[in-house]
Formats: C-alpha cells, sequence, structure tokens
C-alpha cells in the first residue's frame, strides 16, 4: 500500500504548501513530549532501520 503511494508521488508533482514560518511562534523542539516521541523514533530505527522502498 506505501509502495502505491510513493509510485503516485513520483507520478505527479506535488504542489507546494502556502506555509509561512513567524518568528514569533514558539518553538516546541524541546518540550518533553516531543522530545520522548524523537528519542523513541530514533530507538525504532536503529533497531529496525527504514524500509527498502524509503531507503533509495
Amino acid at each position: 500500500m506505501f509502495s502505491k503511494f510513493l509510485k503516485k508521488k513520483k507520478e505527479k508533482a506535488l504542489k507546494r504548501g502556502s506555509a509561512k514560518v513567524r518568528k514569533s511562534m514558539k518553538d516546541y523542539s524541546n518540550e518533553d513530549f516531543f522530545v520522548k516521541k524523537v528519542e523513541a523514533a530514533k530507538e525504532v530505527l536503529g533497531k529496525w532501520g527504514l524500509p527498502n522502498e524509503l531507503s533509495k
């Protein structure tokens, strides 16, 4: 299923969003919730690695 998504993504160009980064917004990168999620993701990727479809 995910490989079908990647094929579709390659076939048609995705439009860029019109998101704007504002310097007045709070930086949440050091919040406990996000730090725990990053650590969990690093642990899983270290143990299992990326799928072959994504590592190309």
